[in-house]
């Protein structure tokens, strides 16, 4: 089981360790279903996304955000790639709710950097 278990900032646990092992347990089998979601089911895949997102956040996963981009090349790449987009959507002669349309699809890119922890 993956150990999020302490806050940088603080060093200490975010919950109690009971709640704080459900809540990375059910986003660990929810990652893990994504995998076998992803070629029967759309909405079941932005399901279990929504879930380990939620996860992510609930766990403080989220505090160890710069540390872990800063260790591992592929989180930085797909945090690049994505704000890369996000900056050429504003100079594209493209209208504005086309030019978000077309970042909503690549919006799987930030799943990758939630997904890590778990």
């Amino acid at each position: 089981m993956p150990t999020i278990t302490t806050s940088i900032r603080a060093g200490r646990p975010l919950l109690p360790a009971e709640v704080h092992g459900r809540i990375v347990l059910v986003g660990g089998v929810a990652a893990a279903a994504i995998g076998f979601a992803l070629p029967l089911s759309t909405a079941l895949m932005n399901i279990l996304a929504a879930v380990v997102f939620l996860c992510w956040l609930l766990s403080g996963a989220f505090l160890d955000l710069p540390e872990m981009v800063r260790k591992n090349q592929v989180a930085l790449s797909a945090l690049l790639l994505f704000f890369a987009l996000f900056a050429g959507m504003f100079y594209s002669t493209a209208p504005l709710p086309e030019s978000f349309a077309i970042l909503k699809k690549y919006r799987k890119l930030l799943l990758l950097v939630v997904l890590m922890p778990f």
